[in-house]
């Protein structure tokens, strides 16, 4: 995405959080365990390991549907320093997923932007994203700005 959407820097993060997992990596990383994963066969039985833990959550049918997707931007925009922070918050992310999708078709279709290949920051500013899933979908946004 830097070198398309003329950004310098960027980063994402997708997670389903375990506290469990979460302290296993940092307690590992303490002990320096983490270079074990160059060894091919201990990758491959870690990467096995995953896979049927991966299987045995979906059998368990543990945790809740509740989603939060956070924003925070720092760069410079017409010249000028900008910082800006917003979450959003609900239920069922494969909904919110499709809602967002459906915006987006909404959106191409009204003839607003030339054909070409975009990412979703530059067809559309996030503030009419939010204000079209508002009207589609029960969701909480926060601007933390």
């Amino acid at each position: 995405m830097q070198h398309t959407a003329d950004v310098t820097k960027t980063s994402s993060r997708f997670f389903y959080d375990s506290k469990l997992a979460t302290i296993g990596v940092v307690v590992a990383k303490k002990l320096g365990l983490s270079y074990l994963l160059r060894v091919a066969v201990i990758k491959r039985a870690y990467r096995m390991f995953l896979s049927l833990s991966l299987k045995l959550f979906e059998k368990l049918r543990i945790g809740t549907d509740l989603y939060t997707v956070k924003v925070e931007v720092s760069g410079e925009k017409q010249g000028k320093g900008v910082q800006y922070e917003a979450s959003l918050t609900g239920n069922n992310n494969t909904k919110i997923t499709g809602e967002v999708a459906a915006v987006v078709v909404d959106y191409l279709q009204s003839g607003k932007k030339q054909a070409g290949v975009y990412y979703l920051e530059q067809m559309m500013e996030l503030d009419e994203i939010l204000f079209l899933l508002d009207e589609r979908a029960n969701v909480t946004y926060m601007n933390h700005s």
